[in-house]
């Protein structure tokens, strides 16, 4: 119910712009146009979304304006708004541009919030092990908004002063070997996304982490 609902409230909003355009792109009955200096009127609404999981996303004109009205009607073709591509999360402004039949153009400025896709990152690796052996460092990255993985982000692990790098693949987990060169004791296992998919925010996890000793006295 709720996706047919959506699909006809879409399919309603295309359907009523499009008469407005049709509108719009005709000269108001009895109106001389000839020496038509007055340029179209644009009235702009901002727009907040946040980034599907193909990493970008396209505006149109529509997503960023609720009017667009002249009185010699408006040149359809002459419609667009810069920019219109994005790919990372950012706050910027964005302008329409519309022209009417005799050639004027008007603009409007709206503002587009592009908000990246929460996360959460687990360690689920080993959490003990003896001094200068040979470990698996294992984490898991879940996208918030689908439950699914999030893959291609760059992980940094860390115990001490010791650090690895490896990436989620498509499963969402990162794995990486570190040989543990440092003295027995209690220590945490961080781990923090540090960069790659840009359309991700960042998240991490840390947890105690115990090096046993290999002297034997």
């Amino acid at each position: 119910m709720n996706m047919m609902h959506s699909l006809s409230t879409s399919i309603f909003r295309s359907f009523f712009i499009g008469l407005i355009m049709l509108y719009t792109a005709l000269p108001a009955i009895g109106q001389d146009c000839s020496n038509d200096t007055e340029p179209p009127v644009i009235v702009c609404q901002d727009l907040e979304f946040m980034l599907p999981l193909s990493g970008n996303r396209l505006i149109s004109y529509t997503d960023v304006s609720s009017s667009i009205t002249d009185n010699c009607g408006i040149n359809a073709s002459s419609i667009f708004v810069i920019p219109n591509n994005f790919s990372g999360p950012t706050t910027t402004d964005v302008t329409v541009y519309a022209s009417d039949l005799s050639g004027n153009q008007g603009t409007c400025v709206a503002n587009v919030t592009v908000l990246g896709r929460p996360t959460t990152l687990t360690n689920n690796g080993v959490f003990a092990a003896a001094e200068n052996e040979t470990i698996n460092l294992q984490a898991t990255l879940i996208d918030d908004v689908t439950g699914g993985p999030a893959p291609g982000v760059f992980i940094r692990f860390t115990i001490g002063t010791q650090e690895k790098f490896a990436q989620t693949g498509p499963n969402g987990i990162a794995t990486a070997q570190m040989v543990l060169n440092q003295a027995a004791g209690s220590y945490t296992l961080s781990a923090q996304t540090n960069g790659g998919a840009v359309i991700f925010l960042n998240s991490s996890d840390s947890d105690p982490f115990t090096i046993g000793s290999t002297d034997s006295d």
